[in-house]
């Protein structure tokens, strides 16, 4: 009985997309679109702001100010490491485990500060701003990085996934989130290779995404590849299947570029990223950096600089997103993007993977990271009720309709997330002056949130 309901409710979801568009980011062939229908390239960072021992995430002004340094660099999305209850250090967790890869052993602690963070609405707020900033956030859970535990898989993290107060939290940001279900989780190559291996990798996955989509979760789930996430070839062998079987067909797959031992070579990547483009499947790197973890500790021994350039090079030719580990906060200090969480305080690494001309997040040759216009608003029955002409426009536009009723604060933001204009206004026919405005694309907010894009043009 309980799996008839489950099924009559996926039913009624499936109607719902039908009749009013899609609830959703959702995957279309290999694009990623959002809810209205905009295709998006993800492009942008990492960011542990849940390991800062220096933030509060109770504090929502400095969890702004975080997400604000991380907009500067022109980021489309955040890919957040998170945990399950009593794993994170702040939960008292630990590792465990005999491996002597400290990045292949899993926390465990008893500790409940990750679900009150939840639960209490702090990391709803922080994906709430992520989203006011026209920032995709992605929820990445981080227990098994680099494990091959599928007991705990199909347990702590079912049981977490599928908890109500984490299904009702994707259900509340489900117009701009993505989920990440297992950070570099499973192992195929690492096993001995072959089928087998990839069928257990295939399986396990496919049941936990069937039940959270029983539960009504419709977002975009991302499966990273096997063997700490380098193994895209055997993802890929995976993916359309893997794509066929979640009822939703929402999939996003995900390799890390930590190729050193994998693809190092042009040719090599070249191989790895053409793989991808012949799959008819959304697929980005959803880690890329220039250290990679290797013995004796385990944190950045490895130099990948030479690697990680070709990777986003060729990515930007086949449009594959990608996401830069890390913003701040890691073993190894070469490999943040910032010395400390602000902008003015990039590194090397982080000057190239926001300025780079040919690939950087700021690039205007085509590799750059675009702003997605992220609506706040379920489609009504007579549908959208607010309208911006004209669009491109040189001297003004002028927003009307009923849901510009009363009075409010209009902006228009760059792509960078920068406030170009600001003022209030009342009424149901608003004008805008955009005359002084450098040419590109802005994004107009209303109270703080996105409405519509708007191009300037002369």
């Amino acid at each position: 009985m309980r799996n008839i309901w489950k099924t009559l409710l996926l039913l009624c979801l499936v109607q719902t997309a039908s009749a009013q568009g899609h609830p959703s980011l959702y995957v279309d062939g290999r694009t990623l679109k959002t809810k209205d229908g905009q295709a998006v390239i993800l492009r942008g960072v990492n960011a542990g702001l849940a390991e800062d021992g220096n933030i509060d995430i109770a504090d929502a002004a400095r969890c702004s100010t975080y997400i604000d340094q991380v907009a500067l660099t022109g980021a489309n999305a955040i890919r957040f490491t998170w945990y399950t209850d009593g794993v994170s250090w702040r939960d008292g967790g630990q590792y465990v485990g005999n491996d002597p890869n400290p990045e292949a052993r899993y926390h465990k602690g008893n500790g409940t500060v990750m679900k009150n963070y939840l639960e209490n609405g702090h990391l709803g707020r922080i994906f709430a701003y992520c989203h006011s900033k026209n920032i995709i956030p992605v929820l990445s859970i981080h227990d098994l990085t680099c494990a091959d535990d599928w007991n705990y898989f199909n347990q702590d993290f079912k049981a977490w996934w599928t908890r109500p107060s984490v299904v009702a939290f994707i259900q509340q940001h489900r117009e701009y989130l993505i989920v990440n279900l297992a950070n570099e989780m499973g192992h195929v190559q690492y096993a001995g290779g072959g089928q087998a291996a990839r069928d257990v990798f295939k399986n396990n996955y496919n049941a936990l995404v069937a039940e959270m989509r029983g539960l009504g979760v419709t977002v975009p789930i991302m499966v990273d590849a096997p063997d700490c996430g380098q193994s895209s070839s055997d993802l890929l062998q995976l993916s359309e299947d893997m794509q066929a079987a979640d009822p939703a067909h929402n999939l996003l797959f995900s390799a890390h570029g930590y190729w050193s031992a994998y693809a190092s070579t042009p040719a090599q990547i070249q191989v790895k990223l053409d793989e991808a483009v012949q799959k008819n499947v959304c697929f980005l790197m959803g880690e890329i950096a220039n250290r990679q973890a290797g013995p004796p500790d385990y944190c950045g021994e490895i130099d990948i600089s030479a690697i990680y350039p070709e990777i986003l090079r060729q990515a930007c030719t086949r449009q594959i997103g990608w996401l830069a580990w890390v913003w701040d906060q890691d073993c190894e200090p070469a490999r943040m993007i910032s010395t400390n969480g602000q902008f003015n305080s990039l590194t090397t690494y982080g000057n190239d993977i926001v300025n780079n001309a040919g690939y950087g997040l700021k690039s205007t040759g085509g590799c750059g990271a675009s702003a997605p216009l992220l609506s706040v608003k379920e489609p009504g029955a007579a549908g959208t009720v607010i309208t911006v002409y004209p669009n491109p426009a040189s001297d003004f536009i002028r927003v009307v309709g009923t849901d510009a009723a009363g009075t409010a604060s209009y902006s228009l933001a760059d792509i960078s997330g920068r406030t170009v204009f600001s003022g209030k206004y009342s009424g149901t026919d608003i004008r805008i002056p955009v005359s002084g405005m450098a040419p590109g694309s802005y994004i107009l907010l209303k109270d703080g949130m996105p409405v519509a894009r708007v191009t300037v043009n002369r």
